[in-house]
């Protein structure tokens, strides 16, 4: 009789003890152990690179020659590699003489 009490208690505690560490976790019966999380997968959009010509304006500026300087229009673009300027740092040249139209 004493062994039957001493096996119901034990059997007692050994289901306590399952059904408290089985059911932990959010909710689901599932343990933080058996569940990961599933990696998202990543939208990639193609976009088209618009091909666009180089911006230029045409402008009055000072052509030389060797023996004379003249008033003319000009084709001015836009140079982002000036010595002795910082990174970034970008300004209107003057890129040809005798301008008509440039590109706009």
């Amino acid at each position: 009789m004493e062994s039957s009490l001493h096996s119901l208690i034990f059997l007692g505690l050994l289901a306590t003890i399952l059904v408290t560490t089985h059911g932990q976790g959010d909710g689901t019966g599932l343990n933080a152990e058996e569940i990961w999380p599933v990696e998202v997968g990543m939208e990639y959009r193609v976009w088209r690179r618009k091909l666009m010509t180089p911006l230029e304006l045409c402008l009055e500026c000072k052509c030389c020659s060797s023996t004379t300087c003249d008033t003319m229009p000009c084709c001015f673009g836009i140079n982002c590699q000036l010595p002795n300027k910082p990174f970034g740092v970008c300004a209107f040249v003057p890129k040809s003489c005798h301008c008509n139209s440039c590109s706009i």
